[in-house]
């Protein structure tokens, strides 16, 4: 009885060892990841005058935190891109408008790196193809990385930017952001 208990504790052991192991040499060296810290959900309700004249903008409406460490390179830097999940911009009532009408804008989002420099200037037409929004920027963590990000429909110059002549609806889009190594 004493064998059969010895034996089992060095199995037991030697199972643990070996999963000890295993984790390891799967360890990850690259941690790259996004949180929406406010402003998850872009909603246009798009039910007066003013708001088809005028369109709607959603100033700074999400901010995000990015996180991104290499453990093999000091020197890697990362990206983050966006893109829409569906074809359209989806109304509640079946009415359902082109990805061109949103116009996005990101900003440094005053985390203790100043991402500037790495914000790719100007607007994005949103599309269902990935796009940047940053570029080669530095690696830290959710306190240091930050975005805002500005949504605008229907406040082009171009007529074809207004919303006047569509139906009035509720509508949503789903957005993906994808965070990786330069």
């Amino acid at each position: 009885m004493l064998n059969l208990c010895k034996y089992t504790l060095i199995a037991v052991m030697l199972l643990c060892c070996v999963l000890c192991c295993t984790n390891s040499t799967y360890a990850q060296d690259l941690e790259a990841k996004v949180m929406v810290e406010s402003g998850g959900s872009i909603q246009f309700n798009i039910n007066s005058m003013r708001k088809y004249n005028e369109g709607m903008a959603l100033d700074d409406w999400t901010r995000l935190a990015i996180s991104f460490h290499d453990n093999q390179d000091d020197d890697s830097t990362w990206k983050l891109e966006i893109k829409s999940l569906e074809s359209s911009i989806r109304g509640d009532y079946g009415h359902d408008l082109p990805l061109e009408y949103i116009i996005i804008e990101s900003r440094d989002g005053e985390g203790t790196n100043n991402l500037e420099a790495y914000i790719n200037a100007g607007e994005i037409v949103l599309s269902d193809g990935w796009q940047p929004l940053v570029e080669n920027a530095p690696q830290g963590d959710f306190s240091e990385n930050k975005i805002y990000l500005s949504f605008r429909i229907g406040t082009g110059e171009e007529e074809e930017d207004a919303l006047l002549g569509n139906h009035p609806d509720y509508y949503t889009v789903t957005i993906d952001l994808r965070v990786s190594e330069q």
